[in-house]
C-alpha cells in the first residue's frame, strides 16, 4: 500500500486544473522571466514557449500531451518501487511540462482571437467600402437612410472619425428613418421589432449588434440587393477569365475516393 510520503508526490498534480489554477500557473511563469512586471504580448509568449520547449527538451508543442501522460506513468512506477528521489525528479519535470502546456493553449487561444479579429476588421472595412459606393447618386429613400446608419455604425466598430457623435443624434435619425418606412408603406411588425431591439442597441452602445438590425431592417425594405448582384456578376466574370481556354477536369465521387489526392498529385508534376 502507498504510504503518506508516496502520496503526496502525486496528490498535488492531477490532470484537469480548473482555469483559475492554470491563469495563475501561467502569471507565475511568465512574471518570472521579467522584473519589471510589464504584459507580455502575444510575440513574446510565443518566444517564452519556445523556451520552455526548449527547456522541457520537447521538440513539438504537440508532444506535449504525450509527454506528459508517460511522465505521469513513470511516477507512478517510482513510487511502486519506492524509488522516491526518482519520483521526486520527475514530479519537478512534470510540473515544468503542465506549465508549458498551458501556455501553450494560451498561445493557441490568443491566436485564433486574433485571427477572428482581424477577419472581423478586414470584413467591416469591405463592408463599409461597398456601403459608400452603393450610397453614391442613391435619392432619397428609406434604404438610403438605413445604408447611412450603417456606414456609421461601421464607423464606430473601426474607431474612424465620425460627425454623428451623439447617441441622441442617432435616435433622432432612427425615428426619421422609422417614419419613412412608414410613408414607404413598408413597416410590419417585424420590423417594429428590430427598432425596438435597435434602440437597445443604441443605448448599450453595441455597435456590432445594431449592424445586424440594420441588416435585418434592410433585407425587409429591399428585396433584391442589385448592386450586389452585380458586384457577384463582375467577380463571376473575373473568374470566368482565368479559366478562358484553359483544360478543366472535373472529378466526380464518393468522400474518400482520392479526388484531393489526385489533384495534389496533379500539382506536384
Amino acid at each position: 500500500m502507498m504510504d503518506n510520503c508516496h502520496q503526496s508526490i502525486l496528490s498535488d498534480y492531477k490532470p484537469n486544473r480548473n482555469s483559475t489554477e492554470q491563469n495563475e500557473t501561467i502569471s507565475t511563469m511568465i512574471s518570472s522571466t521579467t522584473t519589471d512586471g510589464k504584459t507580455f504580448d502575444l510575440c513574446e509568449q510565443e518566444n517564452i514557449l519556445t523556451d520552455q520547449l526548449e527547456k522541457c527538451k520537447v521538440k513539438d508543442a504537440t508532444h506535449l500531451s504525450e509527454r506528459i501522460k508517460r511522465t505521469y506513468q513513470r511516477i507512478d512506477s517510482y513510487i511502486r518501487e519506492d524509488r522516491i528521489e526518482e519520483a521526486e525528479q520527475e514530479r519537478k519535470y512534470l510540473n515544468e511540462l503542465e506549465q508549458t502546456q498551458i501556455l501553450h493553449e494560451q498561445v493557441v487561444f490568443q491566436k485564433s482571437n486574433r485571427y477572428q479579429k482581424n477577419t472581423l476588421v478586414e470584413n467591416n472595412r469591405s463592408d463599409l467600402k461597398n456601403l459608400r459606393d452603393d450610397l453614391t447618386d442613391m435619392p432619397y429613400c428609406a434604404e438610403k437612410m438605413t445604408m447611412e446608419l450603417l456606414v456609421y455604425f461601421h464607423q464606430r466598430l473601426l474607431d474612424e472619425f465620425i460627425f454623428l457623435e451623439t447617441s441622441d443624434s442617432v435616435i433622432q435619425k432612427l425615428g426619421e428613418l422609422k417614419t419613412q418606412i412608414q410613408n414607404e408603406e413598408l413597416f410590419s411588425e417585424e420590423i417594429r421589432t428590430y427598432f425596438d431591439d435597435l434602440n437597445r442597441n443604441i443605448y448599450n452602445e453595441d455597435c456590432s449588434s445594431a449592424v445586424n438590425m440594420l441588416n435585418n431592417i434592410l433585407r425587409k425594405i429591399r428585396p433584391l440587393h442589385l448592386q450586389e448582384i452585380q458586384r457577384l456578376i463582375e467577380k463571376m466574370e473575373k473568374t470566368a477569365e482565368l479559366i478562358r481556354n484553359k483544360d478543366i477536369v472535373l472529378l466526380i465521387g464518393v468522400t474518400g475516393c482520392g479526388k484531393s489526392t489526385t489533384v495534389q498529385s496533379y500539382r506536384n508534376v
